[in-house]
């Protein structure tokens, strides 16, 4: 079961190089208000001391999440204990005092599987179990699930012959994380924590402790940690509160509280001192430098701590604005910088500082970040800009809801379990808004300033250096980095250019459109409220008229334009798109473009596959005119940003990664590829100028399109604007459409040994012909769900030989071919023995559908087909697929059939038709000895 991560201790660390942080140190307000809790939270305490939190709420109808916490995660265990923390949080779903068989197979009887209706998640403070139950069949069994948490509690039995099967699906969750990404995070834990018990207690451990814990170490941490006093139960949902807090009561009171042993310091120990470090690994790509400061705060849930958090978010704002205003001064080879407070332990936090610099030119990144440091401490900031920056937060707060009501059971269960984890208060709306305000209004700017200069100065500092793969970096030592800031700090501040008055750069105002066009109604469906256009240039129009939830209005636009089109090689068609649809029109600067969006409320999204351009949009009712006219700008007036298109070709040939590797092995075993289908060369992608790629743009807009359109609006309004801005765009009707990229016929297979870690990997795609339709996409989508629940049964509850398996099914429309995708992880010794039970499942996949792996997919398909009846995008994209493959709307009319004609006979029927072994391209990543070897 996978790790936790909690949301406001454990960050993602800066995309990159992974800093993450929130900062803190604060003046005390006059008077110190205690924050309320929100009245909506029925709380309460046993005598035993747990502590449950319940809301009743019915968004949704018939869902119930519950959760168990447990304070204790890796932080607690011993020098001996390496990741029991976790292998208890695997081991109390087996055996316990009143449920022998295992709690586990009692949930799998009452219809609940691992990862749907119960879960569970470890990290280095916290262990949470999960209950998410959904449909009145499962909502009932609420009861049980507090009985099955009350075993999970305290009764469990850790025992050493359930240990032995249950360690070899640990190791394979272990198994499952290695890679780069894990080895450039270990690397970041061990600076950005040094000092603290985090580097030195992985949650989920090594592979040697996984292999060697006994079940009496396990045992000793359940008995000093599962105790009903370091317990909260969280409980969300359609309930009734004296119901459930009289089971609670019930089934956890019976343990009387014990003597918690004394807990680990969270917090890293920090000094008067300054580090240098490199990040390296063979698969990074990322060349930067980092400068980071740590430094203690205060959480008080009080008006005091929140005075603080107020200036926090303050002082980050101001460094935000601050670090754009000494851009000019960023010197050649520094391509950014970036900045990122939060905390990494207790009540320690960072403030990062990451520059990506050109390779070479790690000595000016770090040179700049120092300077940066120094005129952020030195030089005042605009004392206009900031105050506008306090009264944009005031008038935030004001603006605040004063009350939860609006929340439904997923964001009361994540603002609970954060606020829980967090060890703060889920502070009272009406209480919250009021707060704020007054504080703001008593902070000043000199506050604010002192507050971030506050951070400035920590004496515990860290400068680290990353390049691409192993390449060399020459790394300071810190006398050489105090060094050159005593040097710096000699010379004259660096000297801005001067302000210039306003930037203000006037909004851009769209060009004038072309003369209007014709329009020809097609058909009408008002069962349906469809109808179809035919426009002059040779588009369509497709609107369904029914009012979409939100009141919005959708739009995608559907051409025939993929990168597979005669006349050029698919990536430059590829790179054509991407970069028309990241560059602003012909004579608009991209930060016109950006303000223009923002205040117009439109913006068009695009994506391109083998057979189709699409762009998309999502607005107000009233912008209708604005998007099509916007529309009409970028099919007619794109330019190609040459900025852009150098990064791109700067970019070419970095990335040799053994997951880009094998890709790329990937695609040559699935498909007939010809030589317009290879990835280019470093020269053929340094030839493409702007001017090529506009005109292959032109090439793709000529293509004609069929609008689709969903939502309430006035019909002559929107002929008006299809008329004026669509029907008028110049198309060229018998223009060739892009090819499908179909898979080779016959079955494939390719081992590279390529991995740096022990694990083998399976990566598998299967593809045989069949024709779409929308009752039958639902049941392959059936079979796919059944079909996985039967590899996992046999790869993970009987093989032990993985962690997870991932399998899916699907009929895709634009090929008529149903494709099935699924990998996995293992132990390369095992290998084989799991392929073979793979490859037994795949060539009779009919022979595994019992009821007990049948039924639950069936009623998934089910739920999902009527959810889908009433869900906005469900019902858009049924539209399109309705007119692309009937001319009509034939296939909306039929929706509100598919759940009923969802059977066991028609799934079975469509298992015993299909062999999933015959067409498949199999990849197999092996490791690598001599890359093992010689791994950092």
């Amino acid at each position: 079961m996978k790790n936790l991560v909690t949301l406001a201790r454990w960050f993602c660390l800066l995309a990159a190089y992974g800093l993450t942080t929130l900062l803190s140190t604060h003046a005390a307000a006059q008077t110190v208000e205690p924050f309320r809790w929100d009245p909506a939270i029925h709380r309460g305490t046993l005598p035993n001391g747990l502590r449950y939190f319940i809301v009743p709420t019915s968004q949704p109808a018939d869902t119930l999440g519950i959760q168990l916490l447990v304070n204790a995660g890796s932080l607690e265990e011993d020098d001996s204990q390496s990741g029991v923390a976790h292998l208890v949080e695997h081991m109390v779903f087996h055996e316990s005092r009143e449920v022998p068989e295992g709690i586990a197979r009692r949930m799998a009887a009452m219809g609940w599987r691992s990862g749907v209706q119960y879960n569970a998640m470890t990290n280095y403070e916290r262990t949470l179990y999960m209950l998410n139950l959904s449909g009145k069949a499962h909502l009932a069994q609420w009861d049980q699930g507090l009985f099955l948490l009350s075993q999970i509690a305290g009764h469990a039995r850790i025992s050493e012959r359930s240990l032995v099967q249950e360690r070899r699906v640990v190791l394979e969750e272990w198994r499952s994380k290695l890679g780069a990404r894990e080895r450039m995070e270990q690397q970041r834990r061990l600076l950005l924590r040094d000092g603290g018990l985090q580097p030195l207690r992985p949650t989920i451990g090594t592979e040697r402790s996984i292999r060697t814990q006994p079940a009496a170490s396990l045992q000793r941490f359940y008995q000093r940690w599962y105790q009903p006093n370091n317990m909260t139960l969280l409980v969300v949902g359609d309930v009734d509160v004296a119901q459930v807090e009289a089971r609670i009561r019930h089934w956890f009171a019976e343990r009387p509280a014990a003597v918690l042993p004394v807990r680990a310091d969270r917090n890293p120990v920090l000094g008067n001192t300054l580090r240098t470090n490199r990040l390296q690994d063979t698969e990074n790509r990322s060349s930067q430098v980092g400068w980071v400061l740590r430094s203690r705060s205060s959480l008080a849930q009080d008006s005091a701590g929140f005075r603080t958090r107020l200036l926090d978010n303050l002082a980050e704002k101001l460094l935000k604005q601050e670090l754009a205003r000494y851009q000019p001064l960023r010197p050649a080879g520094v391509r950014s910088v970036v900045a990122r407070k939060g905390f990494i332990g207790g009540t320690t936090f960072t403030l990062g500082f990451a520059a990506t610099v050109d390779p070479g030119a790690h000595q000016a990144g770090m040179q700049h970040l120092l300077q940066l440091q120094r005129l952020l401490l030195a030089q005042a900031p605009d004392d206009t800009k900031l105050t506008q920056l306090r009264q944009d937060l005031l008038a935030l707060a004001r603006r605040s809801p004063r009350s939860s009501a609006g929340w439904d059971a997923q964001k009361w269960l994540q603002e609970l379990q954060s606020a829980v984890t967090d060890e703060r208060v889920l502070q009272d709306p009406a209480q919250k808004g009021p707060m704020a305000e007054a504080i703001l209004a008593g902070i000043s700017n000199d506050e604010v300033i002192a507050h971030l200069r506050g951070w400035l100065q920590s004496p515990d500092r860290l400068l680290f250096m990353m390049a691409p793969g192993l390449k060399p970096v020459p790394l300071p030592t810190p006398q050489q980095v105090l060094a050159l800031q005593a040097d710096l700090a000699a010379k004259p501040l660096p000297v801005l250019p001067l302000a210039s008055a306003p930037a203000s750069v006037p909004l851009p105002a769209l060009p004038p459109a072309l003369p209007a066009a014709g329009s020809t109604l097609l058909w009408r469906d008002e069962a349906q409220q469809v109808a179809m256009w035919q426009l002059a240039n040779g588009d369509r129009l497709v609107w369904q008229y029914r009012p979409n939830q939100n009141g919005k209005l959708r739009y995608l636009a559907d051409s025939a334009a993929g990168y597979r089109l005669p006349g050029a090689d698919g990536w430059q068609w590829q790179l054509a798109a991407q970069l028309a649809a990241a560059t602003a029109p012909a004579g608009w600067q991209t930060t016109q473009l950006q303000r223009w969006e923002q205040a117009e409320h439109v913006r068009l999204s695009q994506s391109q596959t083998a057979q189709r351009l699409t762009q998309s949009a999502s607005i107000p009712a009233d912008k209708l005119a604005t998007l099509w006219h916007y529309y009409q700008t970028r099919q007619l007036h794109a330019g190609i940003d040459p900025t852009l298109l150098r990064l791109q070709q700067d970019s070419l040939g970095r990335d040799n990664s053994a997951s880009s590797q094998a890709y790329a092995a990937l695609d040559k075993l699935r498909y007939a590829q010809t030589a317009a289908d290879q990835a280019p060369t470093v020269a053929a992608l340094s030839r493409q100028t702007p001017a090529g790629l506009l005109a292959l743009w032109q090439q793709l807009t000529a293509r004609p399109v069929t609008h689709y359109l969903s939502g309430a609006a006035s019909e002559t309004e929107v002929l008006a604007a299809a008329k004026l801005y669509l029907a008028a765009i110049p198309r060229q009707p018998d223009a060739a459409a892009a090819r499908a990229l179909l898979p080779l016929p016959g079955r494939f297979e390719s081992r590279h040994a390529i991995a740096r870690e022990p694990v083998a990997r399976v990566q598998a795609y299967g593809s045989v012909p069949m024709v779409w339709q929308g009752e039958r996409a639902l049941q392959v989508a059936t079979l796919g769900r059944a079909l996985h629940a039967a590899l996992r049964k046999s790869l993970r509850e009987e093989a032990a030989g993985v962690y997870s398996v991932q399998f899916s099914l699907k009929l895709d429309p634009d090929t008529d071919r149903l494709e099935s995708e699924w990998q996995f992880s293992t132990d390369p010794a095992r290998l084989d023995e799991l392929l073979a039970r793979v490859r037994t499942i795949l060539a009779q996949p009919a022979a595994v559908l019992d009821d007990a792996i049948l039924q639950p997919a069936l009623e998934d398909g089910r739920q999902q087909a009527s959810a889908r009846l009433n869900d906005d995008d469900s019902r858009f994209n049924r539209l399109q697929l309705s007119v692309r493959h009937y001319g009509d709307s034939r296939y909306l009319a039929q929706t509100a059939q598919l759940a009923g004609a969802l059977d066991a006979a028609t799934v079975r029927t469509l298992a015993a038709g299909l062999q999933l072994e015959q067409n498949l391209a199999l990849l197999l990543t092996l490791p690598d000895p001599k890359l093992m070897e010689t791994q950092p």
